[in-house]
C-alpha cells in the first residue's frame, strides 16, 4: 500500500541523515509553494500516474516508473529542498534496491504501480 511505502521511504530517508533536521524539513514543506507539496494524495497518486502513463508501455512497471514514484513521493512527504540534496539521486536508487530486496516490498510495490 501507499502507507507502507511511505513509511519505508521515511525510514531509508532517516537512514541517510539528511542534512536538515526532520523539523526543519517539515516546516518548510509547510511553507513551500511548490505544487507537489501541497497536493493531497489522490493528487499526489493522480500526477505520478500522469508522469508513469508518459513513458513507453515496456517501462510503466520497471526500474523508471519505480524512480519515478520515489522521487515524487520524496518530493511530496520532505518537501522540494531535497531535490536540491547533491545525493538526492542516490538516496533514490537506494531506497529503490531496499524495496527490491524484501520480496514482500517488491510485490506490493510492483502491485502499487499497476494499480495506478
Amino acid at each position: 500500500s501507499l502507507n507502507q511505502i511511505s513509511q519505508l521511504l521515511r525510514r531509508k530517508m532517516a537512514e541517510r541523515k539528511i542534512e536538515t533536521s526532520a523539523k526543519s524539513t517539515e516546516q518548510h514543506a509547510v511553507e513551500s509553494n511548490s505544487d507537489v507539496t501541497r497536493l493531497n494524495s489522490s493528487e499526489i497518486r493522480s500526477l505520478i500516474k500522469k508522469r508513469i502513463a508518459s513513458l513507453e508501455p515496456e517501462n510503466r512497471d520497471g526500474r523508471e516508473a519505480a524512480l519515478i514514484f520515489i522521487e515524487s513521493i520524496l518530493a511530496w512527504e520532505f518537501g522540494d529542498t531535497v531535490l536540491e540534496d547533491p545525493e538526492f539521486s542516490q538516496i533514490s536508487r537506494e531506497v529503490q534496491n531496499t524495496i527490491s530486496e524484501s520480496p514482500e516490498h517488491s510485490e506490493n510495490f510492483r502491485n502499487l504501480l499497476r494499480s495506478l
